[in-house]
């Protein structure tokens, strides 16, 4: 069991090579500043409409109304469209990172844990094991299916956590 979870964390540092972290990294940072750049001209946009009405001479930062509101359509907004942008690449950023260090773990008590908390197809990892050797399912086949539960349920985890 533990022979072939070392395959497929192999196979993982392979997927998840330092180049490609940092390509999400990367991805990662731009989308954030987007974000922020875009929430800072907003912002922006509101103070300056506000320091405009005050110095006209109308009203007072302190008693500010808004008159009206536009409808904003939230599939449609910039706003939606950048945060979920930030959001997939986070996301990505934050898989690739676990990948990499589980990846690079020699440690026989961390690869215990995984395995005795790792289900595949709703079926803990040992019992996952021993049918797909008894389908006669080839080792090459297993390390897939493995590393792919391990991507997936890194991100079943981060889901839950956000």
């Amino acid at each position: 069991d533990i022979d072939l979870l070392k395959k497929a964390l192999s196979e993982l540092g392979k997927e998840y090579d330092q180049a490609k972290v940092n390509t999400l990294a990367s991805d990662y940072e731009t989308k954030k500043k987007n974000l922020i750049d875009y929430n800072n001209q907003v912002k922006n946009n509101i103070l300056s409409g506000i320091s405009q009405t005050t110095s006209s001479g109308g009203a007072s930062e302190s008693n500010v109304v808004i008159l009206k509101a536009e409808k904003i359509s939230l599939e449609s907004d910039d706003f939606s469209k950048l945060s979920a942008a930030f959001k997939k690449a986070e996301r990505s950023y934050n898989i690739a990172k676990v990948c990499k260090l589980f990846s690079q773990s020699t440690n026989n008590d961390e690869y215990k844990i995984i395995i005795q908390n790792m289900n595949i197809n709703d079926v803990g990892y040992s019992d996952y094991v021993k049918k797909r050797k008894a389908d006669r399912a080839s080792d090459d086949v297993l390390k897939i299916e493995i590393k792919n539960a391990i991507v997936s349920t890194i991100g079943k985890i981060l889901d839950e956590k956000y």
